[in-house]
């Protein structure tokens, strides 16, 4: 159900990969964050990793890229404010994206899709977090 990750030890994270790849066998969905931690930038993301991406192209598997509209506010993980709000999670389901047929030389620009899909719609709702960003 949890596969940890311990980014400070390369042999776990690559443990952590292959256990990843052992449960998209038995075909069990996962959910990964590609951005591997979280910042303090609000809902700026930051640069995505590559491993969900190789991941899901070693395994021609498609990826449902899922928008976290308002975590950052209802989750903050900041020195002052590391305690959760209640509230309503906004979350944006889209459409699969398939990776049949890429291969390890498709992944930056599956990662810059993924990346673009993602962002749209927190960049459209929270439009001054991006100024100077570009």
């Amino acid at each position: 159900m949890n596969i940890p990750v311990n980014r400070k030890s390369r042999k776990d994270s690559h443990r952590a990969f292959l256990r990843a790849a052992a449960d998209i066998e038995k075909k069990i969905s996962i959910t990964l964050f590609p951005e591997g931690t979280i910042h303090h930038t609000g809902p700026v993301m930051g640069r995505f990793k590559n491993g969900p991406f190789k991941l899901a192209v070693e395994k021609q598997v498609p990826i449902v890229p899922i928008t976290f509209m308002n975590n950052w506010l209802l989750l903050p993980d900041d020195f002052y404010r590391r305690i959760g709000h209640p509230g309503i999670a906004r979350i944006i389901l889209h459409d699969p994206i398939p990776t049949t047929g890429m291969t390890e030389d498709d992944i930056d620009a599956l990662k810059e899709k993924v990346y673009r899909v993602i962002n749209a719609p927190i960049e459209e709702r929270y439009p001054g977090y991006f100024v100077g960003t570009k």
